[in-house]
């Protein structure tokens, strides 16, 4: 007797997998870097999956902390710059009319100004800037002051009632800072005059 097999059905957790999966693959940058080599190389004929599997190993190698890649793409990026920059200087001491000449070195010195940025961030990479800070100054939220002092207490002598509070309508007494001045006369004015 054999046993009779029923298709199965693709279950709904099944289509949630497979939709996740579809979603991390067009938001994965690796792909999205093997997407647009395979579009703007379209006579190499290289396999997508050649191609992810290159970038993907590129990424491991920088995210494990070998930035040799990264320092490879940006030489091999400042030397291309600086070929783009002596080819369009030869275009532009070539024209004979100055909005052609004014273009072409408009474009030339583009490349040249990338390609002093692009050797500024390998030189980065390669030796990082080091940061002495003195201080640091947080800005953001609530901030709180402890130099070491304890807050003033608010409850009163008595131990057994913590938090009654001090009395605010007792006088105080009068100090002696300011001995220059004296009373007022009967209608509000001194004695003798000053000025």
């Amino acid at each position: 007797m054999t046993k009779k097999t029923q298709p199965t059905q693709p279950h709904e957790d099944d289509d949630a997998d497979v939709k996740k999966h579809i979603a991390m693959c067009y938001t994965s940058p690796q792909l999205a870097a093997a997407r647009i080599i395979g579009a703007t190389e379209k006579t190499a004929k290289v396999a997508m999956q050649e191609l992810l599997e290159r970038v993907s190993e590129i990424c491991t190698k920088v995210t494990d902390g070998d930035m040799r890649p990264a320092e490879k793409m940006m030489m091999s990026q400042a030397v291309a710059l600086q070929e783009m920059f002596v080819h369009l200087t030869d275009k532009a001491l070539l024209q004979a009319h100055m909005p052609y000449v004014e273009a072409y070195m408009r474009l030339a010195l583009r490349a040249q100004a990338q390609c002093r940025t692009t050797l500024e961030t390998l030189a980065n990479i390669k030796n990082p800037p080091v940061v002495f800070a003195r201080q640091a100054n947080v800005t953001t939220g609530p901030q709180q002051i402890n130099n070491g002092t304890a807050p003033p207490s608010r409850t009163g002598e008595n131990k057994n009632e913590p938090n009654q509070l001090l009395d605010a309508g007792t006088q105080g007494t009068a100090g002696g800072f300011d001995t220059g001045l004296e009373a007022l006369g009967e209608i509000n004015r001194p004695e003798v005059c000053r000025r």
